[in-house]
């Protein structure tokens, strides 16, 4: 069961992690880096069968050396790791990783502005849309490289490594007995400000990314605990707006698979009814018979009758053929009468033989 100060707890990581970013911003960057304890740090590169051991001060990279990771004795690579990091002229533990650029994604995507709260589990949520990963495949960073208010949008730029690839380089690092305390990539200073660090969450112990804020932290708390007076009142409000808005959502959507099924219902209704008004008003195929029956003399055989929707075809053998659309006209059933081919004599029976198309009207009224 969750404790009820859990929220306001997320709620002040939440506006802590806000608040040193806008700090960070503002201080120059060989500033940042003296403050954040960044000034040389020891970085391991692994190729196919070596790590290559660097030192990295403020930008300015030189090697160290290098050690072969193909030998089964690890004692003497811990060893000769161990006689490398001496020559930075202090026992230090903790090891960044640099992975070679060819190795990691890089992509820039814009997103709402809105989404900058929850920046990261959107990023998650649409990884296979912009990559060819799924975020439980991989490890990832984002950094915010360009914000425009007016248009509510920001623009995202993120770098995505595989997962075996980071946790392999990891775990050759702790091999070492060296704690990797961030994953970088090659060449990405980020013009001196906030660089991708693909090392797990949940691997990392907080030194690598938090030491440097911890630091101005320090300076800035009795301000802090001023704007939390603020902060709180504000809070609170935002999330009683964010459950009207859901209850305001639900709503909506409710009302909208109402509308939907009234549409659905009154498509079905007309439907049948079109169905019904147009059986209607077409003549039955009895009716017709019965009409031509009446209409055609008495030396008229009636061979073959067709209708197709509201068009009627007769054929058959008449002593007068040539009268039969005239008579046809006469009737308030058909209309635009014709002959369907030439009105011929057959030898055999003595009379001419007729095909008539028509057109037919709907019921006529009593």
């Amino acid at each position: 069961m969750k404790s009820v100060t859990e929220p306001i707890a997320n709620s002040l990581r939440a506006f802590f992690a806000w608040w040193f970013g806008e700090l960070a911003a503002v201080v120059p960057s060989r500033l940042r880096r003296m403050v954040s304890g960044t000034s040389q740090k020891l970085v391991l590169e692994f190729a196919a069968e070596e790590v290559v051991v660097g030192a990295d001060t403020a930008g300015d990279y030189r090697e160290l050396g290098r050690i072969d990771t193909s030998l089964r004795d690890h004692a003497s690579r811990r060893r000769a790791m161990a006689k490398l990091v001496r020559k930075l002229g202090r026992g230090r533990t903790n090891a960044t990783i640099r992975l070679s650029q060819d190795k990691i994604l890089q992509k820039a995507i814009r997103l709402p502005l809105a989404t900058e709260e929850n920046l990261r589990e959107v990023l998650g949520f649409e990884m296979d849309r912009h990559t060819p990963f799924k975020s439980g495949d991989v490890y990832y960073d984002h950094r915010i490289i360009e914000r425009n208010d007016q248009a509510q949008e920001i623009m995202v730029e993120f770098a995505v490594a595989p997962r075996a690839l980071v946790d392999n380089a990891v775990g050759k690092t702790r091999e070492f007995d060296l704690n990797p305390i961030a994953v970088e990539i090659a060449g990405d200073d980020a013009a001196g400000d906030i660089v991708f660090n693909l090392l797990p969450l949940e691997q990392d112990d907080g030194k690598g990314r938090n030491g440097g804020r911890l630091t101005i932290a320090l300076g800035l708390i009795a301000l802090l605990l001023g704007a939390l007076a603020v902060y709180i009142p504000m809070d609170r409000e935002r999330r009683e707006a964010e459950q009207l808005l859901d209850r305001v959502a639900t709503a909506k959507v409710g009302a909208e698979r109402a509308a939907r099924l009234r549409d659905e219902i009154k498509d079905t209704i007309e439907a049948g009814e079109f169905l019904v008004n147009k059986k209607r008003q077409t003549p039955a195929v009895i009716k017709l018979l019965d009409e031509l029956t009446r209409l055609f003399p008495d030396d008229t055989w009636l061979l073959q009758f067709q209708q197709k929707g509201s068009n009627i075809t007769v054929s058959g053998y008449s002593a007068g053929a040539s009268d039969l659309v005239g008579v046809m006209e006469q009737s308030p059933y058909f209309q635009d009468a014709e002959f369907r081919s030439i009105v011929a004599q057959d030898v055999n029976v003595g009379l001419e033989r007729f095909q008539i198309s028509a057109h037919v009207e709907r019921e006529p009224a009593p």
